[in-house]
């Protein structure tokens, strides 16, 4: 059964949705070999060392989505910027605004910083790190963090944001490209390569 809803997932993720390709075109997402890779190997709590253009953010905004419109969820979205917090928000419009009629689920809110299915009982919210304290407060069993390492107090954010996740259940994805040997993000992805943690990290 496991392996059935496994092989069912990834044809979601490579069937349903459209993304915005470099040359501007609107092409119907495939995940590449980097994120076939990453789909693999995932855990409950991933740090995620990238290069650019690798398109993991494009991959774990597909899957945050299809969990959203097939289960019930409340996930925590945030960027480093707010130029990127838009381009997020954007890709979840293209997601659903490409979707076939038959699949497209009710929204009962949808504006630039949440989207809510109540069929589902999702409900997905989407900010920049730093900004009025998001992420506190909220009860999440996802968190995706795009480049961690460029967020301000990256540190007091997480502690926030953990607050949120009940021990033992949901998934946090946090991915970066490098931005020095300083700060949280290089710190969580040490200890994870040390085995001293229990963040799994991904190095691509």
């Amino acid at each position: 059964l496991l392996e059935r809803h496994l092989k069912d997932w990834r044809w979601r993720l490579n069937n349903l949705y459209h993304i915005e390709s470099k040359d501007g075109r609107i092409v119907r997402f495939t995940m590449n070999e980097a994120q076939e890779a990453l789909y693999d190997e995932m855990h409950f709590l991933n740090v995620i060392l990238k290069a650019r253009q690798l398109g993991f953010s494009t991959f774990i905004q597909a899957d945050i989505f299809t969990s959203a419109v097939n289960g019930t969820i409340s996930a925590g979205v945030l960027a480093h910027d707010d130029d990127t917090t838009q381009k997020l928000r954007r890709m979840q419009q293209r997601y659903y605004d490409t979707l076939p009629d038959n699949r497209k689920p009710v929204r009962s809110i949808d504006n630039a910083t949440e989207a809510r299915y109540p069929t589902t009982q999702s409900v997905i919210h989407i900010g920049t790190a730093g900004s009025r304290q998001k992420g506190r407060g909220g009860t999440y069993s996802r968190i995706h963090g795009s480049e961690v390492a460029f967020w301000p107090d990256a540190r007091a954010i997480m502690a926030g944001l953990m607050q949120g996740v009940p021990h033992g259940f949901g998934r946090i994805e946090l991915e970066s490209t490098p931005n020095g040997a300083q700060g949280w993000f290089y710190e969580q992805c040490m200890a994870a390569l040390s085995g001293n943690s229990d963040w799994r990290l991904h190095f691509y």
